[in-house]
């Protein structure tokens, strides 16, 4: 991040002040918001099968998406990094999952969005 360059001026209602000497400031990085809206989706046929999906997230250029077992919270089964605001999870049918999504960019990730339980159909989609 490029330093910006400023000057103040002091105005009243009798005129204006001098002007201030030549300061400087260099904006910190800013990594996204967190994202909004986490959701599952099923589309209107059944394949591809359910999505996740969640509100686009300014200046968030990709987003990690956390899968961990429902039965195991604690331990990070798999993060797969996209770069859409759609996600099709996979498991074994009937294994629920917890799924967490976090916007990135080149100054780094935002916080995780709260975790959405899902439990894949027992539908496989074949190219």
């Amino acid at each position: 991040t490029q330093p910006q360059f400023f000057q103040v001026i002091a105005k009243d209602v009798t005129g204006d002040g001098v002007w201030s000497t030549v300061g400087s400031a260099t904006p910190e990085p800013c990594t996204p918001n967190a994202v909004a809206n986490l959701r599952i989706e099923t589309p209107q046929n059944a394949c591809p099968a359910e999505n996740i999906l969640w509100d686009a997230t300014p200046t968030a250029t990709t987003y990690q998406v956390e899968q961990r077992l429902v039965t195991s919270p604690n331990q990070v089964d798999s993060t797969t990094t996209v770069s859409a605001t759609t996600f099709t999870p996979y498991s074994p049918s009937g294994v629920t999952l917890l799924l967490r999504v976090r916007a990135c960019n080149a100054n780094g990730c935002g916080s995780w969005s709260n975790s959405i339980e899902f439990t894949p159909p027992g539908t496989v989609c074949l190219p």
